[in-house]
């Protein structure tokens, strides 16, 4: 086992040892709240999140679009691209009744088996909604550092373009893996509810993190919250952009972690093992078809190994 592996399997130790903390602290207070019912997914998509649905977000699309004719920076959408992220929305959208009762049910599953009762309350929820964060920002980073969960999420940065036609370009493979990330905070004993209503709310701020028509926002950043200039990062093949701000709404996680970077200079977006192809079948197949074939790498090795071949021809 070599040491990065060693120091990320010593990281998620300790968070979820932060969350026992949390959760027993929690256990001890007596909080007065209703408990809300909560109908959301897990998968990022804005019409399960009862967001507006798709008019809405054809709305802020557009709105964006007009913002970068303006700015005479329409090539910022690649609509090739925007149609096939179009495409795989519409087709996780018809699979949101099988993966909503996935999301909710395995969560569901494991509550009677929670160590601690948590009462309800918005002390509660504000404490779970910070954790859900961090739980969040480790099914991120393994989704870049492990190479199946890798050519799942490969489908998300698969486009050389970023704007917000982009958020809902996610596998639905991915709905099925991510809420096991927050099925240890169930079983320390945070509310279901209350983990689906954070996630909730970071999906549908990250859909506005997708976009190149705002600044830095260094005051968002210094707080402790992410931006669309940090989430620009995130999505860069440049060698300081790879493996870096995987947060959804609180980059205080990459801080404590080490993953933050700020945007220092123009970012190429993409992937760095290629453009797949404009069909969505093939950008949901493809990766996951070469990860059997034992043929796909995690961005950081296949940048080194590109970096390697360029040395050696020249």
């Amino acid at each position: 086992m070599n040491a990065e592996i060693k120091r990320t399997i010593r990281q998620i130790a300790f968070f979820y040892a932060l969350c026992l903390v949390a959760g027993s602290l929690l256990s001890l207070a007596d909080f007065r709240g209703t408990r809300v019912s909560l109908e959301l997914g897990t998968g990022g998509y804005i019409d399960n999140l009862k967001f507006g649905g798709i008019f809405l977000v054809l709305l802020f699309i557009l709105v964006e679009y007009g913002i970068l004719a303006f700015q005479r920076r329409t090539d910022v959408y690649d609509w090739k691209d925007s149609l096939a992220s179009f495409s795989i929305y519409i087709f996780n959208g018809a699979l949101g009744p099988l993966t909503l009762l996935w999301q909710f049910g395995i969560l569901r599953l494991a509550e009677p088996l929670a160590f601690f009762q948590i009462n309800d309350g918005l002390i509660p929820f504000v404490v779970t909604f910070v954790l859900a964060e961090g739980a969040y920002y480790w099914y991120h980073r393994l989704s870049h550092e492990v190479p199946l969960l890798w050519a799942i999420h490969h489908t998300h940065h698969s486009a050389r373009t970023l704007n917000l036609s982009i958020a809902f370009r996610l596998h639905t493979l991915g709905r099925i893996f991510s809420p096991l990330t927050y099925v240890p905070m169930v079983l320390i004993g945070f509310k279901p509810e209350y983990i689906l209503g954070a996630l909730a709310v970071s999906l549908v701020y990250q859909f506005f993190l997708h976009t190149q028509t705002v600044g830095t926002l260094r005051g968002f950043e210094r707080s402790g919250f992410n931006t669309p200039s940090l989430h620009r990062v995130h999505h860069g093949t440049n060698d300081w952009c790879i493996d870096k701000n995987y947060a959804g709404v609180l980059i205080v996680w990459d801080y404590i972690f080490g993953t933050f970077q700020r945007e220092i200079g123009p970012i190429h977006y993409g992937v760095t093992t290629g453009h797949y192809s404009y069909n969505p079948l093939t950008v949901m197949l493809g990766p996951l078809k070469d990860w059997a074939n034992g043929d796909f790498a995690r961005e950081r090795d296949h940048a080194g190994l590109a970096s390697s071949e360029n040395r050696a021809y020249q």
